[in-house]
Parts: structure tokens; C-alpha cells; sequence
């Protein structure tokens, strides 16, 4: 908690000589004043950061800095979000707290606005539901933290959804199959043996034959034929509510990973397990989670996408690419840190 809080006390210093500087009035002449402090402001950021005082920021040093960034802005938000629905003050949520409706004002991005709409709780019952992980009726800070990297929206569904098929359809394939019919019945009397139905005037597969004779018989009547024609022509018609989704071959893993995760994640806990990935559907190897699981918990899901972001951030702020930042290097890309 206390390196929390050097955190939190850095930024906000940072931020504070960020909007002084942007206020300043060039003819004021302090424009050299500021430049001085935020120097000074951003050698303190690096020696926090550089926690083996090597004078250099190594990735895992700029990782654990990141993350101890992200945990309080993290922390931060749920505050906010208890704050804007708790109506006795206890920190909590109880149920009685929601509104009946849900809102339908839309809540501002700028986190500086906040003061403008606190006061409105944006939480709406479904969301009570997801976050009451003991069904009490009461949310907590820890229940919200448990439960903030699952989705709160069922992932798409791929339930297939037959399509009426269109009458003028059904009717021209019906006079079709019942000319054909009469072709290959030779002799007409109504009754499609297996032979008549396998001919070269015919020309009906084997294995449809088999399907199609649905009580063993060994012959088709006209019925039956145009039962599993109506049968295949509804197969057709069918679709899907999401169709599947196309993932680059050619694509970084964890992105595949991330863009496979509504099909993988069978629980639907928002993270990706071995037992998970390795099934034949989702077609990922042991290997692909231990090179992708960046956190090193078991599983991958969105704090390693995270961690993959920082990695990225790390190597676009590392111009000379010796693997590490020096204070020139932190210096010209300070704000990638702060913000």
C-alpha cells in the first residue's frame, strides 16, 4: 500500500506542474522555472521506478511500475464507481441503493468531470447481480475487485437460427424432385429401389439413399425423397446470431489468444486456462499459455495483454535499444509514463 501511494503521490505532483505549464504565460518569463521543476519531478519518478538504483530502468522494473500504476487507477475507479451508488456512506452497495431504472444519461469520459455527475449511480441491477458474489445483497470493495476482469455481457452466442424458407421455393423444388422421380422410377411403380435410385439417369448417392429411406425399407416413395429435400434446403437456411471470427494467421499470439477467448473460455471467467486452450476447438498448445502468460498465474487473459502493452511501450522508449532507459530516454518520453 505504501509504494501505492508514492505512486499516486508522484503522479499527482507531475500532473499538477503538467496543467502549470500549460497555463503559463510565455512573457511571464518562468517557462525555464518550470522546465527545472519537471526535471526534478521526473528524476524523482525515475529513481522510484529504478529500484535497484543502477541508474537505468530495466523492462521488469518499468513493468512493476506500470502495474503498481494500473493497480491504483484500478483501485480509484471502483472508489469511485461505490462512491457514486453509496447513499448511507458504509463504502458499500446494498441492493436498495440502485435506481429502480436504469440510467439513461450518458456518464462523461473526462475522468475530470467527475464532480458533475458523482452524485448519479450508473450501476443498474444486472451489473448488482454480477458483482454480489455471495448473493447478500451488498457489494463490497473486494467483491468488485474479484470480479472486475470477468465480463459482465454474455459473449457472443453461436446458436444456429433457422430462416423460414420462402414458399415459391418449396413449391419449384417439389415440382423438381417429383419429375425426377418419375425418370428414375423405371417401372413406375412408385416405389425407388436402391438400383433406380443409384443409376446413371437418377444419379442419387448411396448414402443420401439410406438417409432418405427413414423406416428401412429398402425403397424411397416420393414422400420421403421430398421430406429430406425440405430437410436439406432448411439446413441451408440457417444462421448464426455471430459468424465465427476470422483470426489472422499472420497475427502476434496473444492476439489470437485474446480474439479466440469467446470461443475458449468455456466457464466464462474472462481468462484463458491450459484445460481450455488445448481442446481441440480452440487449437492452442501448452506452450502458446507458458509464452503468453506474462503474469506467470496459469492463465492468460487481460492482464497479459496488459503486460504485452508495457513490453511494447517499453521497446518504442528505448531509442538506442540497449534494452533498458536511461534518464535522457525517460525524459523524452515521460508523459508515456505518467499518463
Amino acid at each position: 500500500m505504501k509504494s501505492i501511494k508514492t505512486v499516486s503521490s508522484i503522479v499527482a505532483i507531475l500532473l499538477m506542474v503538467g496543467c502549470s505549464s500549460q497555463k503559463a504565460n510565455p512573457k511571464v518569463g518562468n517557462q525555464s522555472d518550470l522546465a527545472e521543476v519537471k526535471e526534478k519531478m521526473s528524476k524523482i519518478l525515475f529513481n522510484h521506478v529504478d529500484s535497484d538504483r543502477s541508474t537505468k530502468i530495466s523492462e521488469e522494473e518499468f513493468v512493476a511500475y506500470q502495474k503498481e500504476k494500473s493497480e491504483l487507477q484500478e483501485r480509484r475507479q471502483i472508489e469511485r464507481m461505490i462512491e457514486s451508488c453509496d447513499k448511507n456512506g458504509d463504502k458499500q452497495i446494498s441492493l436498495d441503493e440502485i435506481p429502480q431504472k436504469d440510467p439513461t444519461r450518458p456518464i462523461p469520459i473526462d475522468v475530470m468531470a467527475y464532480e458533475s455527475y458523482k452524485e448519479a449511480c450508473y450501476m443498474n441491477r444486472d451489473g448488482f447481480t454480477h458483482f454480489d458474489t455471495n448473493h447478500d445483497n451488498i457489494i463490497t470493495f473486494d467483491e468488485m475487485a474479484t470480479k472486475k476482469d470477468v465480463p459482465m455481457m454474455p459473449y457472443p452466442t453461436v446458436t444456429p437460427v433457422p430462416i423460414p424458407v420462402p414458399e415459391d421455393r418449396i413449391k419449384e423444388m417439389e415440382r423438381y424432385i417429383t419429375e425426377k422421380y418419375s425418370r428414375c422410377d423405371k417401372n413406375s411403380d412408385g416405389k425407388l429401389t436402391l438400383m433406380e435410385a443409384t443409376s446413371k439417369i437418377c444419379r442419387i448417392p448411396s448414402d443420401e439413399f439410406l438417409e432418405a429411406d427413414s423406416n428401412n425399407n429398402n425403397f424411397l416413395t416420393l414422400q420421403e425423397v421430398l421430406d429430406i429435400a425440405k430437410k436439406r434446403v432448411s439446413e441451408e437456411q440457417i444462421i448464426h446470431h455471430v459468424p465465427p471470427i476470422k483470426i489472422p494467421p499472420s497475427a502476434p499470439k496473444e492476439v489470437q489468444l485474446m480474439m479466440s477467448m469467446y470461443k475458449c473460455d468455456t466457464n466464462k471467467d474472462g481468462k484463458l486456462s491450459e484445460a481450455e486452450i488445448t481442446t481441440e476447438s480452440c487449437g492452442f498448445s501448452k506452450e502458446d499459455l507458458i509464452a503468453n502468460d506474462h503474469n506467470k498465474d496459469g492463465y492468460f487473459s487481460q492482464k497479459d495483454m496488459a503486460i504485452v502493452s508495457m513490453l511494447r511501450q517499453f521497446k518504442r522508449m528505448d531509442r538506442n535499444k540497449d534494452k533498458v532507459l536511461d534518464f535522457s530516454e525517460f525524459m523524452r518520453n515521460g508523459r508515456e509514463i505518467i499518463y
